[in-house]
């Protein structure tokens, strides 16, 4: 399981998107101008009143994505997947 730390409330403006780190998944902020609104490094207590910042669900999405790619190179949990998406389209309602 990864632990996920979220900076995209950081500062208004700014873009995210998911960055692997070993065991941890960031949020990796492309700040634009951060140094006008924030000038200076960013402390632990500038940060503080984030750390219970949701990650966006494009983020979530990215990363379920990324599982299922993952599942699908590999030789051993390639038949599980499939199995898996023929039983979910099965059961998906008819549109």
């Amino acid at each position: 399981m990864h632990e996920t730390i979220s900076l995209a409330g950081l500062l208004p403006g700014l873009f995210c998107f998911p960055v692997n780190s070993g065991g941890v998944v960031f949020t990796s902020v492309l700040a634009l101008d951060a140094h006008i609104a924030h000038p200076g490094l960013f402390t632990a207590d500038d940060l503080l009143p984030y750390r219970t910042a949701r990650e966006p669900p494009c983020q979530t999405e990215a990363l379920n994505r990324r599982k299922v790619m993952r599942k699908a190179r590999s030789k051993k949990q390639r038949p599980i997947l499939l199995a898996e998406l023929e039983r979910r389209y099965r059961e998906a309602p008819e549109v």
